[in-house]
């Protein structure tokens, strides 16, 4: 079954992604916008609105739009923009609940991994080796003696 609404939301999506890689930011925002009106929970909309705000340097503006884009849970980049968001008016806490939340949808979304690589130092400095990222990518490496493994040690 066609849905009606779909080509024209595709429509806007596409264009404001063309728009926004060409510099435009203003009148791919106002596409994203019109595509919030026939479907006001379209994530990617949404994230790109509060992406903007982010740039722009208003996090309290960007807060309710990627509270709204991480709302399904089910998109990492939203979750860690809303983290983003939360550093910069100074909520660390919510800030790190943001991440612990990308890395629960995707436990190897690298972006995430790295935002939360410097909160796992202590107090003293020095660094917990426990609450490394890093030991979390280990079952992606090559096992020693794989063709992947024999390949990168020749590089």
């Amino acid at each position: 079954m066609n849905n009606p609404l779909a080509d024209p939301l595709q429509s806007r999506l596409r264009d404001a992604r063309e728009l926004a890689r060409n510099g435009r930011g203003v009148e791919a925002a106002r596409l994203w916008m019109s595509a919030l009106e026939i479907d006001p929970g379209n994530v990617e909309a949404l994230l790109a609105l509060g992406q903007m705000s982010l740039s722009r340097g208003d996090p309290a503006a960007a807060l309710p739009v990627l509270q709204r884009a991480a709302a399904p849970g089910t998109h990492p980049m939203a979750e860690l923009c809303l983290a983003l968001a939360h550093k910069e008016l100074g909520d660390r806490a919510a800030e790190a609940a943001a991440v612990r939340r990308s890395l629960a949808i995707d436990p190897y979304f690298y972006p995430a991994l790295l935002h939360e690589a410097p909160s796992s130092r202590t107090r003293s400095g020095s660094s917990d080796i426990s609450r490394r990222p890093w030991p979390r990518c280990a079952g992606r490496t090559p096992a020693p003696g794989s063709s992947a493994s024999n390949a990168a040690s020749r590089s």
